[in-house]
């Protein structure tokens, strides 16, 4: 086991502690470290059994090549904001956590704002 597998496997073991579905990485910083894949617009979605990558059009034939046809990464290409939440709510998330160190007021409000209208939570979490 590679050491990008042990962060997954002891940030899902996180997650399922803190009684939550799943959990947002939307820093490049985190999803670098997550998945070892450079990008200034990706997101990581970690639940007990997904790992799911989204970018857009400008990183997507880079991100396919480098996750090729590995089966612990689902590439999904992210067009608009409604991707993101499409995501979420295509994982039946109803508890979803949320890496705040890094991220705007604004975009984290936006998430808030949106998901609570579709029955999901959120949790904003610091130096997870």
């Amino acid at each position: 086991m590679g050491q990008i597998e042990r962060i997954e496997k002891k940030l899902k073991e996180k997650i399922k502690k803190l009684g939550l579905d799943g959990f947002l990485f939307a820093d490049d910083i985190a999803v670098f470290y997550l998945s070892g894949f450079k990008s200034t617009n990706a997101y990581i979605i970690l639940t007990e059994k997904d790992n799911i990558f989204l970018t857009d059009g400008r990183y997507y034939l880079r991100a396919k090549e480098f996750f090729g046809q590995s089966y612990d990464w689902e590439l999904k290409y992210l067009q608009t904001f409604k991707d993101l939440i499409k995501a979420v709510k295509e994982l039946s998330i109803r508890k979803l956590g949320i890496l705040t160190d890094k991220i705007s007021y604004s975009f984290y409000k936006r998430l808030e704002e949106i998901l609570k209208k579709e029955g999901i939570e959120i949790f904003p979490i610091e130096g997870f």
